[in-house]
């Protein structure tokens, strides 16, 4: 017999660290400790010493002394009854068709078993043929605790193995599921809030259903009160939290983010991992939650002045190096190569067989070229598809259409889409996008497409939390994750952290000469261990290979050779549990290590609770995703993965609880108190004088509420007046006091760089003044040019806000005393103990409550969009005001080359920065961007109170309209059941509520 490594199915089951690939060590470096394991005996042989083999001379098998027969008595087998046709009965299981139930099919057959005289021969054979028929048809099915078939796969190995063995040990497991990853530990994912939630939909669900139930369909009437109090029913019965969070990735190519979106979107291969593109860039790429079975893509395209933009910037980098590198330095010369390169690849990509000649770049004369190019463009560029997505049946199909918008072919003869794209937005279930969250794949802050770049850092400054991806063998070296924390610091962010991948990328041996000390032995205590079961696991075989392929071997040798197995399937267990101790030992140490260094050197710049870091591994999340979860979950949690899935699901559970608790406390009481007063208005209790009093009182209360919320003389109406006189007292009074020195800080700034020598002010030039050299250190130039405006203006814009904060309170307030006085008028006209005034009292209170919320969520965007400008008007930033009033200059600077260009370029930046119109034209931006975001906040809070103001009409539309009171008389047995359904809701309203203590 020729020995064979074998791993039996029950074993691979049985711990968290078996892998059916054999050893654990599926992380890069793994080979340095990992071989094959140890070869044991096939499983021909085992099967063969358990069942016995019939054709062996008996007399070898009574030369034993008995004692085996007397401990392993024999079984015989009697077959089923016979059916009428004379064939054997066939067990039925769950899904045939007879259904006679698996228990007593299986008791029935089992049953013809008969132990026989502790002195026969084992012989299983019979057991064997036994449970095949136990097995046989839907048996394996029924094996199964789930009614999900098995794969075609697992029903083979399963039938192969009930005929070659009867001892054999059927686990059924699944793959790790996300939805069953522990959820943020917070008040909305406790699991009596999460039950209350449920419930209250629940009860929602039952009222609509009744709602729909009247004999005249009065639910489907277009003009019928009940049409729209189902049609809201409907709508809160499907209620779903709609918080939306935004979560940037940013990193440089090759780091291994789009590998990362993959593990958190749990969609392996959906986005693009490399590309055969020479020309490709990364495009903005957002994903987002939809409840389909399939993909959709968004593309939003770039406008043809942009495209335009961007063509002439290309062709200035191309035809300036092609023009003048031989004047260049040589980090100037490889500076504007690189940039000269992505400019002819861009091309490439966007005009294909048009441009065969690449010569007209450089020898026509640029307003020639930038007029063809823009023909070109205008013809080839693709169509936006008018708004439409594009549908992905599969995930596959999704990633080779992400692949064709984001990249192309070299031997495509089509002009690829990518440089023309804004923007992908990709629609898609997934668990970690279910709840709000938006997951966006950004461009690193490097890229040398302008265009890309600057949109990378408009976004940024929208996320509500963004992540810089990194190799972590470079996490505190990497280029790309300082850019990002730099542009922290000036935006004055503080919600950015930090992504490590290829955490698995760790080599036992290199590890252990690079930490030295404790950590050190302890690396080699473990690698000793793996080495001392490998020297046991190798003595194992050997003696199992002295058995050779032999079938006739005495009970004895049976005996020591299924011995022999079970310590071989002990001992690779215990070999593979020792290498994932040091695959975690290892992981888990360097990872410590690096988020310290990382927190070390990041942390003092970002304000806040600090800067959160984690490392991940999409290597092992993949390789062992599709294994059985009691495996799988000890990897899937090493690679990180679910710890940086846990992370993003909470951001979204603080607005998804104030969302749920609005929901439970007004979203549903509001409704309940407008069909109640639908149900009173058909009782008939009202008089005719009465119903004139009550309809006077109503019409009161309405014009009292359109006056005092959306009238002329509304005092809402001045929010934006307010405003604007504030920011002219805190900001643009202290412009006109404080002009000539800012002015004069930006000339002495100015006049500080024109001391640099040549080549480190070009560097600074080319990077937009925003740089770093070993001789002039780290420097922003924008942000050294406005300091003393951002040192004045800041307080000032501090005192704004607090002016701000508190209009805004005073529009809550006037909101609130607007809403609370209905309900005390109607009291005092009334009545107190008025069925309807009371309904009415709790309708108020419940759009009080919206009307408040909503205008908080408004004031909360306002307060982000102000947080924006804040970046925009005092930030040094590529982007920002400054950024954009000098990019011109920079550009003109990059152009200049050749003898006497140093003094041409720093005549240019000098000349700006002392051009008396910069810091006018710099506030007057300032002033007209504030002055449209104050009038937005108020036509968004006039547009709120105006809708609600509509609903509170509805509302009291129900008491005041003769129709609506025909309407509830009309089908008696219809309204008696909204009553009694009403009643039952209202109780498990009250239930939910104390339970949950909502007040």
């Amino acid at each position: 017999m020729n020995p064979q490594s074998i791993t039996s199915s029950s074993d691979a089951m049985e711990t968290p660290s078996s892998t059916s690939c054999g050893s654990v060590f599926s992380f890069r470096g793994a080979a340095d400790l990992a071989g094959s394991d140890n070869g044991l005996v096939s499983d021909k042989t085992l099967l063969s010493s358990i069942e016995g083999d019939s054709s062996a001379p008996s007399s070898r098998n009574h030369t034993m002394s008995g004692a085996l027969h007397s401990r392993n008595p024999s079984f015989t087998y009697t077959p089923p009854p016979s059916d009428s046709s004379g064939s054997r009965a066939t067990p039925s299981f769950p899904g045939d068709a007879a259904n006679r139930g698996t228990i007593d099919n299986i008791r029935q057959t089992l049953g013809t078993i008969r132990l026989s005289t502790p002195d026969s021969s084992l012989d299983m054979s019979h057991v064997a043929a036994a449970l095949d028929d136990v097995a046989g048809g839907s048996g394996a099915g029924a094996l199964s605790p789930s009614r999900t078939p098995p794969s075609s796969e697992g029903v083979q190995a399963a039938s192969s193995a009930s005929r070659r063995r009867s001892s054999s040990r059927v686990k059924i497991t699944t793959p790790h599921d996300v939805r069953d990853e522990e959820p943020p530990r917070d008040r909305f994912h406790e699991p009596g809030f999460q039950q209350a939630f449920a419930d209250a939909k629940r009860a929602v669900a039952d009222l609509t259903g009744v709602l729909e139930s009247s004999s005249l369909s009065l639910h489907a009437e277009p003009d019928s009160t009940m049409r729209r109090l189902h049609g809201e029913a409907e709508a809160l019965s499907r209620f779903l939290c709609p918080s939306t969070r935004i979560v940037g990735f940013v990193g440089d190519s090759g780091v291994g983010k789009s590998s990362l979106l993959n593990s958190l979107l749990d969609h392996q291969g959906l986005a693009r991992t490399s590309n055969s593109g020479a020309a490709c860039t990364c495009v903005v790429t957002e994903y987002i939650y939809h409840d389909k079975d399939h993909f959709e893509a968004g593309v939003d395209m770039f406008t043809m002045d942009e495209v335009e933009a961007q063509l002439t910037d290309l062709l200035q980098a191309y035809r300036h190096f092609h023009h003048h590198r031989d004047e260049m330095d040589r980090d100037e010369r490889q500076d504007f190569q690189d940039r000269a390169n992505v400019a002819l690849d861009t091309f490439r990509a966007m005009f294909r067989s048009r441009l065969a000649d690449e010569k007209f770049l450089v020898d026509w004369d640029e307003d020639s070229v930038m007029e063809t190019l823009r023909s070109w463009a205008k013809v080839v560029a693709p169509s936006s598809n008018a708004g439409r997505n594009l549908v992905a049946s599969s995930l596959a199909e999704c990633s080779a259409l992400l692949m064709k918008l984001t990249s192309e072919s070299a031997s495509s003869k089509e002009p690829a889409m990518w440089p023309y794209i804004r923007k992908i937005r990709v629609y898609l279930r997934a668990h970690i996008l279910r709840n709000g969250l938006i997951l966006v794949d950004l461009p690193g802050l490097r890229d040398l497409n302008a265009a890309r770049r600057n949109i990378t850092e408009r976004y940024m400054l929208q996320c509500d939390e963004i992540f810089a991806v990194c190799y972590i063998g470079r996490a505190t070296t990497d280029a790309g994750v300082m850019g990002v924390f730099n542009l922290a610091r000036q935006a004055k962010l503080s919600n950015v952290g930090v992504i490590c991948t290829k955490a698995d990328d760790i080599r036992p041996e290199e590890a252990k000469k690079d930490w030295k000390g404790d950590r050190a032995k302890e690396i080699q205590k473990r690698i000793d261990i793996v080495e001392a079961d490998r020297r046991d696991l190798k003595k194992i075989k050997d003696e199992l290979d002295e058995y050779g392929e032999e079938d006739d071997l005495l009970d004895e040798e049976k005996d020591h050779q299924l011995n022999l197995l079970r310590r071989s399937r002990a001992a690779t267990k215990r070999k593979r549990e020792h290498e994932f101790q040091l695959v975690k030992y290892l992981i888990n140490t360097r990872n410590a290590s690096v988020t310290t260094s990382i927190e070390d050197l990041y942390g003092p710049r970002v304000p806040g609770d600090g800067v959160k870091v984690f490392c991940v591994s999409n290597t092992l999340y993949w390789d062992h995703r599709p294994m059985p979860k009691d495996e799988a979950l000890p990897y899937l949690q090493l690679s990180g993965v679910l710890q940086i899935r846990k992370h993003c699901l909470s951001m979204v559970t603080e607005s998804q609880l104030r969302i749920a608790t609005r929901y439970i406390r007004d979203d549903i009481p509001a409704l309940l108190g407008d069909v109640d007063l639908w149900v009173q208005s058909g009782a008939g209790t009202m008089d005719a004088e009465r119903k004139r009093v009550v309809r006077q009182t109503l019409d009161a209360v309405e014009a009292r509420l359109t006056r005092d919320l959306t009238g002329a003389g509304s005092r809402m109406n001045d929010i934006s007046k307010s405003m604007k006189d504030e920011f002219k007292d805190k900001v643009m009074d202290r412009f006109r006091q404080r002009n000539t020195a800012w002015r004069q800080c930006a000339r002495n700034a100015s006049g500080e760089w024109t001391g640099w020598h040549h080549s480190t002010y070009s560097a600074f030039c080319r990077n937009y003044g925003d740089h770093s050299t070993p001789t002039a250190g780290s420097h922003n130039w924008n942000e050294e040019a406005i300091e003393a405006m951002m040192e004045d203006l800041e307080p000032q814009w501090a005192e704004l806000l607090s002016e701000i904060d508190s209009h805004q309170e005073t529009t809550m307030a006037l909101i609130q005393d607007c809403l609370e006085s209905a309900p005390q008028y109607l009291d005092t006209e009334l009545g107190a103990d008025s069925l309807s005034t009371a309904t009415l009292r709790q309708a108020f209170l419940s759009r009080q409550r919206l009307l408040l919320a909503n205008v908080e969520d408004i004031c909360d965007v306002f307060g982000q969009q102000l947080s924006m400008l804040r970046t925009d008007a005092l930030s040094g930033i590529r982007t920002s005001m400054m950024g954009k009033a000098m990019e011109e200059s920079y550009n003109a600077c990059r152009r200049e080359s050749g003898s006497g260009s140093d003094s041409r370029r720093k005549g240019i930046i000098n000349r700006r920065l002392a051009d008396a119109r910069l810091f006018d034209d710099l506030m007057t931006q300032f002033k007209r961007s504030f002055s449209t975001l104050a009038e937005g906040l108020q036509t968004d809070i006039q547009a709120a109170a105006q809708g609600h103001l509509s609903v509170i009409v509805n509302t009291l539309n129900i008491v005041k309209d003769d129709n609506v009171a025909l309407e509830s008389e009309s089908d008696q047995d219809f309204r008696q059941r909204v009553e009694e359904r009403l009643r039952v809701v209202r109780n498990e309203m009250q239930r939910i509520t104390s339970e949950i203590a909502i007040s």
